[in-house]
């Protein structure tokens, strides 16, 4: 397994993987005003020293060149494994899973989409499972 992110390293792969494509450090910036560029910089460098990112091409801005950053790792990928060395054993497994759903779909904002989403994924993994 990676290295566990900081907050700080989540936050920045989170505007990288909800963003439809690669991100310079100025385009995070522009993405969370909270950061400051000395952190966004220090952060990028230790998600491509443990390969969570990559650089995926060297742009012109202006007068200088920027490198833009792609996540290596999925979202999904990196939560699975936080999960599964978090939880052992499938009862443990299933109570935070269901305690885990309760809280995502206890939100007021939830809405039926979503849920038909969770189902599809489920059901998508049952299949998956059968055929292994």
């Amino acid at each position: 397994m990676k290295k566990h992110l900081s907050s700080r390293e989540f936050d920045i792969m989170c505007i990288l993987w909800n963003s439809d494509k690669p991100l310079t450090a100025t385009g995070i910036l522009e993405q969370d005003s909270s950061f400051k560029t000395v952190t966004v910089q220090t952060c990028l460098k230790k998600l491509l020293e443990n390969d969570y990112v990559k650089v995926a091409e060297i742009i012109q801005v202006g007068k200088s060149f920027a490198r833009t950053y792609l996540p290596v790792v999925t979202a999904e990928e990196y939560l699975s494994s936080r999960f599964a060395s978090q939880v052992s054993g499938a009862e443990r497994k299933i109570a935070f899973s269901k305690g885990m759903i309760a809280a995502l779909l206890n939100d007021e904002e939830t809405d039926e989409e979503v849920i038909d989403e969770l189902e599809a994924f489920i059901k998508e993994r049952k299949e998956q499972l059968k055929k292994s």
